[in-house]
């Protein structure tokens, strides 16, 4: 049943309610779209729609999103011709911390000077490619490979060191899959470590198999590394332990990505229900790379999760061109007149040929002192002139100083059709 109320400021407000859900869908809808804009302020409503989401008085934009993210909910906006709609989606039980999120964004937003500008200067046309449809190529995808392999590599020395123990980590395959598919495969009950790549934008997701975080924090306790399932009860004490040895390992996941761009990797959360992890839409593309994790008789899987929004500013800097040109190291000024000077100093075979002849091999099996071969050039063409085997020059023969010599008379245009 809807019911429908109207505030004394004419705010109306109206309810549905429905019994056989636990989640609450809260909107603020405004009487006001596109086509209520004129020439002078085209895209207004879109635009003030982004600067909602900038930041309040007394919430950052990252308060906001964190404010959603830890409770499991969603929160966004959309606008048309009509109206323009800010909404939030919950638990019943977050009803009203969400209300209030939505009415400090209202009513408080801090239409920051420098957030204005870097709105402004956004680009507001993406180019799409929908033979891809915004995935990974495979090229990209190798990248991603040796990055993570590089990041295995120095996993395996940190928690070997750190838990004094055999720790054999490496990577065992690189996917690209939907969010909602890539939450459906792990487990009801994990461990999720979120964290942030600054200045890239989104999160990362390090998903632990219980397996191997038990059987490290049992290790790290001082135990053999015997593992227990107990997700589902973890205490805070445990969960502190493992998300601090989890943040522990995060420089070395700056280091593996230094050949690319430079990240700031930050802790932001710990989980163990994915259903509470909304970091992107069901739809998006996510890169999900798993580690084949060994520590002592204990084996499992560790899934990083990475969005596709968090790469796209350096998918560019993915493809083997862009590493390649990245190695090359521009000869320094010293080093190229070394070369230069042992580049004029070299000694280079000069031949002068007189010319050419076939015989058969009877022929040549039957030649003997006094024959006479006949070449094919006649007595007054020029001599072809050989550098390093290449035709370069045509000249003459003739005599200096009594030593037989040759005068070149003009460059031979077999040695430039070549590029000689």
């Amino acid at each position: 049943m809807v019911k429908t109320y109207t505030c004394q400021n004419g705010v109306r407000i109206v309810l549905e309610n429905n019994p056989t859900v636990r989640s609450v869908a809260i909107g603020v809808w405004i009487g006001t779209g596109s086509r209520h804009e004129t020439p002078e302020i085209n895209g207004i409503s879109h635009f003030l729609e982004h600067m909602f989401f900038k930041g309040t008085k007394t919430r950052s934009a990252r308060d906001i999103a964190e404010s959603f993210d830890r409770i499991g909910g969603q929160v966004n906006a959309f606008t048309s011709k009509e109206y323009t709609c800010y909404y939030a989606k919950v638990l019943d039980s977050h009803a009203g911390y969400a209300l209030d999120v939505l009415s400090d964004m209202f009513f408080h937003s801090a239409f920051d000077a420098e957030e204005l500008k870097k709105e402004e200067t956004t680009k507001k046309v993406k180019v799409y490619d929908f033979k891809r449809a915004l995935r990974f190529s495979k090229d990209q995808i190798r990248s991603l490979t040796r990055i993570h392999d590089n990041f295995a590599r120095l996993l395996t020395t940190h928690f070997s060191a750190q838990l004094r123990s055999y720790i054999q980590i490496t990577v065992s395959s690189v996917d690209q899959v939907p969010y909602e598919e890539f939450i459906r495969s792990i487990p009801n009950m994990t461990l999720l470590n979120l964290f942030y790549v600054s200045p890239l934008e989104g999160r990362i997701m390090l998903e632990v198999n219980p397996t191997i975080g038990y059987a490290m924090m049992d290790r790290l306790m001082g135990g053999i590394g015997i593992s227990h399932n107990k997700t589902e009860s973890l205490t805070e004490i445990e969960t502190k332990i493992i998300s601090n040895m989890f943040e522990g390992a995060l420089e070395n996941y700056r280091e593996a990505w230094q050949s690319i761009t430079d990240i700031e990797p930050e802790m932001a959360d710990f989980e163990v229900n994915p259903q509470f992890v909304q970091m992107v839409s069901p739809n998006e593309t996510v890169v999900v790379i798993s580690l084949n994790t060994q520590i002592g008789e204990v084996s499992g899987v560790i899934n990083l999760c990475i969005p596709h929004v968090v790469l796209e500013p350096i998918i560019p800097k993915l493809s083997v061109h862009y590493w390649m040109q990245s190695e090359r190291n521009e000869p320094k000024q010293q080093e190229t007149k070394a070369i230069e000077k042992r580049i004029m100093t070299a000694k280079i075979p000069v031949v002068a040929e007189l010319g050419e002849s076939e015989m058969t091999v009877e022929e040549f099996l039957n030649l003997e002192i006094g024959d006479c071969i006949a070449l094919d050039k006649p007595v007054n063409a020029p001599l072809t002139v050989m550098v390093g085997n290449k035709p370069k020059f045509l000249g003459q023969a003739g005599r200096v100083n009594r030593k037989q010599a040759i005068q070149i008379l003009d460059h031979d245009i077999r040695g430039e059709e070549d590029g000689e």
